[in-house]
């Protein structure tokens, strides 16, 4: 029994040294105290060091460790910051078709244009410049004066039947965004069939989570959640 205690103590003694080489911080010793009549016992003795180093190859793991916990978080980091970047959006298209449904009431039709709508829109350009025109990413606008505001990351384009595409304008996502349909008061996530700066899916499924619907022309759109 006694030596399979000792052996027993070895074991734990080897096992805390490896701890110890791993951590760097602490380093295990070993006391004989040798009892009169008695046998020998070993017990450990621990002393703080903090100026232990780490083995190249502790160090490899630890870099592996750290890699794959940034392979794993990064791209729902990237997500998260997308997805809040889109909340803007949305929130600009449902304060559009807010605006739209009141002066539908009032007029029996929908707007064409941003200035006939009671609506604290930002205050961006409203004249294209000419790397955006008046059909950017392929929508085109229902021509009247004050149809298309955008800055430089962001494009609001109402199209003739009224119905508003807001898009981003550059970045990974250029030419995705939602499509703003106010006979139904609904908010669609779109995808530009081409010109975007992404693979098609990407935008909607990966980020928004939207369930495709269709592709009636040069977009595809999704129901959003």
């Amino acid at each position: 029994m006694k030596k399979q205690n000792i052996k027993k103590a070895c074991h734990a003694e080897k096992l805390l040294l490896s701890i110890s080489r791993f951590l760097g911080c602490c380093r295990f010793t070993t006391t004989n105290n040798k009892k009169e009549g008695g046998p020998e016992q070993k017990h450990l003795r621990t002393t703080t060091l903090f100026n232990n180093g780490f083995t190249l190859i502790e160090l490899l793991v630890v870099v592996l460790i750290i890699g794959v916990l940034v392979a794993i978080a990064l791209p729902q980091y990237q997500k998260a910051v997308w997805k809040t970047k889109n909340a803007q959006l949305k929130v600009l298209a449902k304060s559009y078709l807010d605006a739209q449904h009141s002066y539908y009431l009032a007029n029996g039709e929908y707007a064409k244009s941003f200035a006939d709508l009671d609506i604290q829109m930002p205050s961006w350009s409203s004249r294209p410049d000419s790397s955006s025109s008046s059909s950017f990413c392929g929508v085109t606008s229902s021509g009247e004066e004050d149809s298309v505001r955008y800055n430089d990351e962001i494009q609001m384009t109402i199209t003739s039947s009224g119905s508003m595409i807001i898009a981003w304008r550059s970045g990974p996502y250029r030419c995705g965004g939602f499509y703003a349909v106010p006979s139904s008061r609904a908010i669609q996530c779109a995808e530009r069939t081409s010109q975007a700066s992404f693979s098609a899916h990407t935008f909607c499924e990966k980020i928004e989570a939207a369930t495709y619907r269709d592709t009636p022309s040069t977009w595809r759109f999704y129901i959003l959640p």
